[in-house]
């Protein structure tokens, strides 16, 4: 039998976007709150892909990191256009972003201002849960799709 919350889950993931299992230490405390724990985040990838969203101060955004040849980070929103960040503005179209753990991010301090069209999620919401739990989340996800 389904369980009511795990269909919601799956009916707003499906509507939404999708979750995200975020393993890094970068965005400790919100996320990833103790070396116990893993969160969950449930993005919004509708609107950076139609367009509608434009970073704010604070957000939580998941996008292609500058020069990782596709990786994608977890990173918040602390410089929109027409901030003053080192000395420079931010120019229309580009946004400063940082971990909220400065001692083990690499983020805009290191590779500079980020295109807003690289973003492709912002965060709704953060659920921590266990280290054991988020493995076996992952290794049925592997299943789901496919990957061994």
């Amino acid at each position: 039998m389904i369980r009511p919350v795990a269909l919601a889950g799956c009916c707003c993931s499906l509507a939404l976007g999708q979750f995200y299992l975020v393993r890094g230490r970068s965005m400790a405390p919100a996320i990833n709150p103790a070396p116990t724990t893993h969160s969950l985040l449930l993005l919004d990838r509708v609107s950076p892909l139609l367009g509608w969203y434009q970073p704010r101060r604070g957000d939580v955004v998941v996008f292609s990191r500058p020069g990782g040849e596709g990786r994608s980070v977890v990173k918040r929103v602390v410089g929109v256009p027409g901030d003053l960040i080192n000395g420079t503005t931010l120019e229309n179209g580009y946004f400063w972003a940082v971990g909220d753990n400065t001692k083990c991010s690499v983020d805009s301090t290191d590779y500079g201002a980020v295109p807003t069209s690289s973003i492709f999620a912002r965060s709704c919401y953060t659920l921590p849960l266990p280290v054991p739990l988020t493995r076996a989340l992952s290794r049925a996800i592997k299943l789901i799709r496919g990957v061994t």
